[in-house]
């Protein structure tokens, strides 16, 4: 689901949809399940730059999306045993071909630039598809895996406004652009003035960047795709998708 919508619907989706997978898990007797949850179970109005898996918040994450994943991953991961092994991914900023929520950040663009919430100098923590992906084909089989959280990423450092411009150049998009201070930025949010959800805001805006080592250690992780061969696939996709229409 998109960023704004009822607290419920996230509920619905992610806590109850969590519990009646565990369900018929176990009813099918499947002996895995890897939950793709989201570096976004720990979104606070912080810097979050080489954050691990040891590191969590002392209060909920910001945003009913965020603190409804993060629910639905302690409830997965409380219930890994020796039947059900239970595993959790989490990526950050998800991106590449058939990535259907592009068309949020496409309308985005067309409309002016995608608003980088700040100058853009912020880390942001970026995950491939195709590194997602080999991270949850590991967890699958890993020894390592069950009763674990992984965060998940790609191997190059980036600040936002060099990935948000590559994705829009690659695109054959505009800029994106900078609306005003974050701070400034996250007050209009936080009354609900802005023209982006508080959540969103701060995703933007604070930096981030999620340790990989435990998946790399642990689940023999390796992310090898470099961001402009990333480009280059996404493009393709983009191209063959009449500019990604939903």
């Amino acid at each position: 689901l998109p960023l704004g919508e009822p607290a419920e619907r996230y509920r619905w989706l992610h806590v109850a949809g969590i519990e009646n997978v565990m369900s018929a898990a176990r009813h099918a007797s499947v002996p895995r399940v890897v939950l793709v949850s989201c570096g976004d179970v720990v979104l606070a109005d912080e810097a979050r730059v080489h954050w691990d898996e040891k590191r969590d918040l002392s209060h909920p994450p910001i945003g009913a999306r965020a603190r409804a994943m993060k629910l639905a991953e302690e409830i997965a991961l409380s219930q890994s045993d020796a039947e059900l092994a239970v595993t959790a991914l989490r990526p950050g900023w998800l991106w590449g071909p058939r990535d259907r929520r592009l068309a949020g950040l496409v309308a985005e663009a067309r409309a002016g630039g995608i608003d980088l919430c700040g100058d853009g100098k912020n880390l942001v923590a970026t995950t491939y598809v195709e590194h997602l992906a080999e991270a949850a084909l590991l967890a699958a089989v890993s020894p390592n895996a069950p009763g674990n959280a992984y965060y998940v990423g790609d191997p190059e450092f980036l600040e936002l406004r060099e990935f948000l411009g590559l994705l829009s150049k690659t695109l054959s998009l505009p800029a994106p652009r900078t609306s005003g201070p974050y701070a400034l930025k996250r007050i209009w949010a936080s009354l609900g003035r802005g023209a982006l959800p508080l959540e969103e805001v701060v995703r933007r805006g604070r930096p981030t960047y999620f340790d990989t080592q435990k998946a790399m250690t642990e689940l023999g992780f390796e992310p090898k795709v470099k961001i402009d061969d990333g480009m280059k696939q996404l493009a393709a996709w983009f191209a063959a998708t009449d500019g990604a229409r939903p």
